[in-house]
């Protein structure tokens, strides 16, 4: 199975029957259609389980942005 979204390795739905959850490693090149298929599935909300550190050196691009 290869990831729902091409720039990223490894983004999945997980097995609820809805999209409400996705999953995924870092995406830190998501292209601008990558984007807005998430906005148009409802997917505005993410949640970084990264370390403070890990996090800080590597920034997600789209933290802030609405």
């Amino acid at each position: 199975m290869s990831s729902l979204l091409p720039s990223t390795r490894n983004t999945r739905i997980l097995s609820t029957g809805t999209m409400k959850y996705t999953w995924s490693d870092c995406p830190e090149n998501l292209t601008e259609q990558e984007v807005r298929w998430l906005l148009d599935n409802d997917v505005t909300i993410i949640v970084d389980l990264r370390s403070d550190e890990e996090a800080a050196k590597k920034p997600f691009f789209l933290k802030g942005k609405k």
